[in-house]
């Protein structure tokens, strides 16, 4: 594929990406961290910072905690920090009218509104569609409401889906990737090893299947059902900016520095 992947100066600090309709957000949890930030920038002005060709020396990125980044890097940056948490931050979801967000507790993962914190609820935000949540709560998954309220059980044991036209690409708990209907129907099998692997959507036809055991991430398209090489590197984090930029943090190798890439 011809494609480009630029890095981009100073977010080494960057552990994970969320998204919603107006922003981009960055957090910098770490396992056993006490401080653990969330950060945010428009989508507007992250992509107006795109148009500078630069990206050694960048500074738009920059961690805003001036006890974490220089003072020319503050200066600098235009993130703005949303909030600062006490557990690793692990989901951050914006209905539009309730935000939610997520932390891993003992190696449980607890969310709440975030405007009631004291009231943490042992469950999992898998993703938001237009219309519902994906959640997993007591080991059994669900579409909800998007005031968490049970619309149905799902009959798999899910991972991760994702959500086509006509069609649901899902990572069930052995780690395998099926295509399946609207009516959970299974269509297909995409891959069936049970290795450790990230799925991300990339557009109506293809999706993103990434290995970390093979280092390699596969495009897939499930309409002609061909696969291809994409990148030799696992995605451990990405976001879909738009149909043009994918945002990506990927396992670096021989000790190059862990920056933002982003594919275009």
């Amino acid at each position: 594929m011809n494609i480009k992947i630029r890095k981009i100066d100073n977010t080494d600090w960057i552990t994970n990406i969320f998204e919603d309709y107006e922003n981009i957000y960055f957090s910098d949890s770490k396992p056993n961290s006490h401080i653990n930030t969330l950060c945010y920038l428009s989508r507007n002005l992250f992509e107006e910072n795109l148009k500078n060709k630069q990206d050694i020396d960048r500074m738009f990125l920059a961690h805003p905690n001036p006890t974490l980044s220089s003072l020319e890097m503050v200066s600098n940056t235009d993130l703005q920090i949303y909030g600062v948490y006490e557990n690793y931050i692990q989901n951050f979801v914006n209905t539009g009218k309730k935000q939610y967000i997520s932390f891993i507790i003992n190696n449980k993962v607890f969310t709440s509104e975030v405007n009631d914190l004291k009231h943490l609820m042992e469950l999992q935000i898998i993703t938001k569609f237009s219309d519902k949540l994906v959640i997993k709560k007591e080991n059994k998954s669900y579409f909800t409401d998007f005031d968490l309220k049970i619309i149905s059980e799902i009959n798999y044991d899910l991972v991760d889906i994702i959500e086509f036209e006509n069609n649901y690409i899902i990572q069930d708990k052995e780690e395998k990737v099926i295509l399946i209907d609207k009516n959970f129907n299974e269509q297909l099998k995409l891959t069936q090893e049970s290795d450790f692997k990230k799925i991300y959507y990339l557009n109506k036809n293809n999706v993103l299947i990434s290995s970390e055991n093979n280092q390699q991430t596969l495009i897939y398209n499930f309409v002609s059902k061909t696969q291809k090489i994409f990148q030799e590197f696992f995605i451990k984090r990405a976001v879909l900016l738009n149909k043009d930029t994918l945002l990506i943090k990927k396992n670096e190798k021989n000790g190059e520095r862990d920056l933002l890439n982003i594919i275009i």
